[in-house]
């Protein structure tokens, strides 16, 4: 069974942890990445990701919006990058 929301660790490039926070785990990332760019902006003052909004990336790899955290193996107590 899928979970509907995993508790990760989201951390910046260079691997500092900005914090955890809990995101959906089984609709695609495009459908939240705007309300976590907000949340971001809230929690994390001056944090600035490298585009319009931010991207997510699991081990190395790069999350598309048509892809959602459970479809990648991201579980909790995983850490995703935001870039």
């Amino acid at each position: 069974m899928i979970p509907e929301k995993v508790i990760v660790t989201l951390q910046d490039k260079e691997g500092i942890a900005l914090g955890d926070y809990e995101l959906p785990s089984n609709v695609s990332t495009g459908k939240f990445i705007d309300d976590l760019a907000g949340l971001l902006k809230e929690t994390v003052p001056g944090y600035k990701w490298s585009g319009e909004k931010p991207w997510l990336y699991y081990k190395g790899s790069f999350i598309r919006e048509d892809e959602s955290l459970a479809s990648r193996g991201v579980w909790d107590g995983a850490y995703v990058t935001v870039s």
